[in-house]
């Protein structure tokens, strides 16, 4: 089933956190007007009272604000169960050579492959196949679930980004995918610019090497900020740390189409191409923008009665900020003292105090 929406039930950006804060705002407002009473008269303060209608209106400012901003988010997600891909472009640049793409719907799933070898590798490059959205992203999150590939293929497959004047020798944007290489048992990322089909590797940091193992499920991830571009890549089930992530940067293209990619990978480029995709998920919602799952921040004593602040140590891009109140105007200030690594976790240990003070993790 598919679905292109604008959901006005989910605020961008952290605006999650900040509906929760405006509901805390409110209940505290609704406290003070509700319990301050002048002793002598029993009625309600009406200082108090204008302070709570001014807070109010501060309140519904940032509501509005909020909802605004939330109009220009789109997702659109595709798990293929209704066996067909309306709302895609089917793409096969090479069909009038001979080497056509064949889309099918197989246990769910989305499965591109390409029918034959391109017939002139040095003048039409590989035998490909692609399909692609038609929603406009600048920032993007995409996401797809790869179910199934014939791994005896030396193949790429992957998600394309940003991409523009989709065709024969006109295509351009970018793609996170994987290869094969030369053999069953290896493999690797690439983070690629396409400029009229022609690809440019933008060596990407971060490890490359990772072999997919055939029988199990991964995520692809691909997201832009501008012109910094990341992909993940997640062994199924676990979604929620990465088992490889790269990063490049790039400022070509500002704008594109999401899409799907199979493509010919072998040495003599005389081949095909042959994947099963699921699950595709795409927004430039920022709120997706940040990890898969946020990281979780735990404070807690340990024994000698210190305080043990910790956050997984995959959350890379947070910083730890403090403050000594929660007010609105609460100034929060990265933490005076820098986490060590402890195993897979980020760690602070600090001294047992009396006093209050607030810890949050903030991405830049």
């Amino acid at each position: 089933m598919k679905s292109f929406c604008f959901d006005p039930n989910r605020p961008r950006g952290s605006s999650a956190g900040e509906f929760r804060l405006l509901s805390l705002f409110l209940m505290q407002g609704l406290n003070c007007f509700g319990y301050h009473r002048d002793c002598s008269t029993g009625r309600r303060c009406p200082r108090r009272m204008a302070a709570f209608l001014h807070m109010c209106m501060a309140a519904i400012r940032l509501l509005a604000s909020l909802l605004i901003v939330q109009a220009s988010a789109q997702e659109v997600r595709d798990d293929f169960n209704d066996a067909n891909d309306a709302g895609w472009t089917r793409h096969s640049p090479l069909a009038q050579f001979g080497s056509s793409g064949a889309f099918s719907f197989p246990n769910g799933g989305y499965r591109i492959q390409t029918t034959a070898p391109s017939p002139d590798p040095d003048s039409f490059g590989p035998g490909r196949a692609y399909s692609v959205r038609s929603e406009v992203y600048s920032d993007f999150y995409i996401e797809v679930d790869i179910v199934n590939w014939d791994n005896n293929l030396p193949q790429a497959f992957g998600i394309l980004a940003r991409v523009a004047t989709p065709g024969l020798g006109t295509t351009t944007g970018y793609a996170f995918s994987w290869d094969r290489g030369d053999t069953p048992n290896s493999g690797n990322v690439d983070l690629v610019r396409i400029d009229q089909e022609r690809t440019t590797h933008l060596s990407p940091s971060g490890e490359e090497d990772i072999q997919l193992q055939p029988g199990k499920q991964y995520r692809f991830v691909f997201i832009g900020r501008g012109p910094s571009l990341e992909g993940r890549i997640f062994e199924l089930p676990d979604a929620n740390r990465a088992t490889l992530t790269v990063s490049a940067s790039d400022a070509t293209y500002a704008s594109g189409r999401a899409g799907l990619l199979a493509v010919d990978d072998s040495d003599g480029l005389d081949r095909t191409a042959d994947v099963t995709f699921d699950n595709f998920f795409a927004t430039d919602r920022e709120l997706k923008l940040t990890p898969l799952v946020p990281p979780t921040l735990t404070i807690q004593h340990d024994t000698a009665g210190r305080i043990l602040i910790s956050w997984p140590a995959t959350a890379v891009s947070f910083i730890l900020e403090e403050t000594d109140d929660l007010s609105l105007q609460a100034s929060w200030q990265p933490a005076r003292v820098s986490p060590a690594l402890a195993g897979d976790l980020n760690r602070i240990l600090l001294p047992a105090s009396t006093t209050s003070k607030f810890y949050r993790l903030r991405r830049p």
